[in-house]
């Protein structure tokens, strides 16, 4: 059961990992779109800037919480006919366009692929729902999630196997089991410290700089997990017992020496 769900585990979290590994792409060339020339046609390869004014705030339900919704005039013909589009706002990271600009504003919406992807107020710049500049956050910290989890069930039910072997050998565990734990419980540590990264940290800059730091205190941490498991198969090797498992007292055994009855 514990390999089953570890492997489940480890193929949701590369799925996740795959599809923000996308959205990091999608992420990279919106940012990296230059603006179109004034007066050239919308075009996908640019971003288009358009002048519009705020008509109002409004909210839409989302599970438990609530999306925050911009509501936005723009100029859409040469005759000064207006539109009014409902923006819902991105709440994470960035300026809070929605909570500072008031009815009557006037906005700059930035469009890029067809679709209205930010909401620049004076010096403030907030992205909407449709931007992918933060798409990559979900999907990388499931993936960060979940994969060691999946991982940790899966070296346990190896571990267990490795210890009876060890111990029915009345041998220590050896070094290439102990790098292996101090891999495993690196990267655990690592991909959990990324996850609340991607949740938390302003980009995904940040976010790698944060695991970069994390890495030395993991593998020290691994390291210090792998001598404690060395260490205790060594005293269950020299207690004499084989087939004990590692770190498990067992009771004394008393021999009485029986002599025959005369």
């Amino acid at each position: 059961m514990p390999v089953g769900v570890g492997s489940v585990l480890v193929l949701v979290a590369a799925a996740m990992l795959l599809l923000g590994v996308g959205q990091v792409r999608e992420s990279r060339a919106y940012e990296a779109a230059p603006a179109c020339p004034p007066g050239a046609p919308r075009s996908d390869a640019c971003t288009t800037a358009v002048a519009g004014t705020v008509v109002g705030t409004d909210t839409e339900p989302s599970g438990r919480s609530q999306i925050q919704v911009l509501l936005v005039a723009e100029d859409v013909a040469e005759d000064g006919a207006e539109a009014v589009r409902r923006l819902p706002m991105d709440g994470q990271g960035g300026d809070r366009v929605y909570e500072t600009a008031r009815p009557g504003d006037a906005v700059t919406l930035t469009y890029w692929r067809g679709e209205i992807r930010a909401v620049s107020f004076g010096d403030l710049r907030q992205e909407t729902h449709a931007s992918p500049a933060n798409d990559w956050r979900m999907p990388l910290a499931l993936g960060l999630l979940l994969a060691p989890l999946g991982l940790c069930l899966l070296w346990s039910v190896w571990w267990q196997r490795q210890r009876q072997r060890h111990a029915a050998a009345r041998r220590v565990v050896s070094w290439p089991v102990a790098v292996l734990t101090v891999v495993v419980v690196a990267v655990a540590v690592v991909a959990g410290v990324g996850a609340v990264a991607c949740v938390i940290a302003p980009d995904l800059t940040a976010v790698l700089l944060v695991a970069a730091v994390a890495t030395p205190p993991a593998v020290g941490l691994g390291g210090l997990f792998a001598w404690g498991l060395r260490r205790r198969g060594r005293e269950a090797r020299d207690r004499g017992d084989p087939g004990a498992p590692a770190g498990v007292r067992q009771p004394r055994r008393v021999v009485t020496d029986r002599f025959p009855a005369p």
